[in-house]
């Protein structure tokens, strides 16, 4: 049976925001921030996955864009699921692909529309780690 430490049924509250626009991501940077979330930011697919490999912390939430240069947004949420399954990734994008058939969103577990409704979003951000937190909880009793 596991130790069990209060800290352990923490959630964590370190956002990882792959977004290759400067200004979009200070402006999502700055309202995580002020609901006291940890951002870490990665630039293109690539280093999101990278950065998901060897992050020892782990990460709560990725906040994902779809276009991007060296990896896109599809991609990378496709190889973050391979390490790590279980890690909520919510595509952030600018380009309606609800007429696209090849769009595939299967790796994502939401889809937000830029310009981003940060109404929505804060819900949303809240309802995926209240979920995590009971998915630990239902883990830790289950062992």
């Amino acid at each position: 049976m596991q130790n069990f430490h209060l800290s352990d049924n923490l959630i964590k509250k370190k956002i990882l925001v792959v977004e290759d626009d400067e200004i979009s991501f200070l402006v999502l940077s700055e309202y995580l921030k002020y609901d006291n979330y940890k951002v870490v930011r990665a630039v293109n697919g690539e280093e999101a996955v990278s950065l998901i490999q060897n992050d020892k912390d782990g990460f709560g939430l990725v906040l994902m864009d779809i276009l991007m240069p060296i990896m896109n947004g599809f991609e990378a949420a496709k190889n973050i699921k391979k390490i790590n399954k279980s890690i909520p990734v919510i595509a952030q994008t600018a380009v309606d692909f609800s007429r696209n058939n090849e769009a595939d969103f299967s790796n994502f577990n939401k889809v937000l529309l830029k310009p981003l409704n940060f109404k929505i979003l804060k819900e949303l951000i809240r309802s995926v780690f209240k979920k995590t937190e009971i998915e630990r909880i239902i883990e830790f009793q289950l062992n």
